[in-house]
């Protein structure tokens, strides 16, 4: 569900509505306004806040640039039926093509933008989902990747730029993290009546298996609220700066556990903070 009442303060849902309805009027300025806008593609922007992009639907150029440091999302109205879209930059380098459907009474939600170089899946289209209550496993399947990357990098002086993560790889860390889960942390989650457990919990409850291999640093733990713009930024310069000041003078990945309740996901960064990855196990 997209319906973040109930879970984000009402000022943000109130700044968001007025976000929608402002991309709503600026799509629709061209149109005449007898038609009724009940159907259309809704594109997100997920690159550089820089960007000038130029979009084309069925081979017609919209009259404007859209330029999503103002605006992050915008609302093209469209015919129900097959289109194509293409993006691409003012100075022409290619973005992203599709051939999508428009469906009567449907807006068509489309990501657009290089977030990651590469991403890499499980072979199988397997995920946490996949096991009997494997949705409580993200904080295991979280420490999991970080031995398996700790594994890859041990050849690679630290460097994750070397670290060739293939399929296999995404495949282990689920097969992993899911044996720590159903042998270690299930029966205590259940017992205590928890849906979701943290990384230093998990640490607790797998000691045996980790044998030491992975641990919180000392004043690694850091509160933001996840609503405030700046919050994961801030928190990861903190986990940048601590790494550097406990690494003694030698370069190390930095692996960053991000919870927010009932989600966990993993961020490794390298110490200029110019390159990271991240391990996300929820298949949305």
């Amino acid at each position: 569900s997209n319906d973040l009442r109930g879970i984000l303060p009402q000022r943000v849902i109130n700044q968001y509505m007025e976000t929608r309805a402002h991309s709503v009027r600026d799509a629709a300025k061209n149109q005449d306004p007898r038609e009724a806008q009940e159907n259309g593609v809704e594109l997100h922007w997920c690159g550089k806040n820089e960007a000038n992009l130029v979009i084309e639907l069925d081979g017609h150029t919209l009259a404007d640039h859209w330029q999503p440091q103002g605006e992050n999302m915008i609302r093209i109205p469209t015919a129900s039926g097959s289109h194509q879209l293409r993006v691409s930059t003012a100075d022409g380098e290619h973005v992203n093509n599709h051939d999508l459907i428009v469906g009567e009474r449907e807006w068509k939600v489309l990501d657009i933008g290089h977030i990651y170089d590469r991403v890499v899946l499980e072979p199988n289209g397997s995920s946490q989902f996949s096991f009997e209550g494997g949705r409580s496993a993200c904080s295991f399947l979280c420490c999991a990747a970080a031995i398996t990357l700790q594994e890859k990098l041990k050849s690679k002086d630290g460097e994750i730029s070397c670290a060739d993560i293939v399929e296999k790889d995404v495949a282990m860390v689920l097969s992993r993290g899911m044996r720590m889960f159903s042998e270690e942390g299930k029966v205590f989650i259940e017992a205590a009546g928890l849906e979701h457990t943290s990384v230093g919990e998990v640490l607790m409850l797998c000691d045996s298996v980790l044998g030491g291999r992975i641990k919180v640093a000392e004043d690694g733990s850091f509160w933001g609220i996840l609503t405030e713009e700046s919050s994961l930024h801030d928190a990861l310069q903190q986990a940048v700066a601590l790494a550097k000041q406990q690494s003694a003078g030698k370069a190390q990945p930095i692996f960053v556990a991000i919870t927010r309740p009932p989600e966990t996901l993993l961020i490794v960064i390298r110490e200029d903070a110019k390159l990271f990855g991240v391990l996300d196990t929820h298949t949305r």
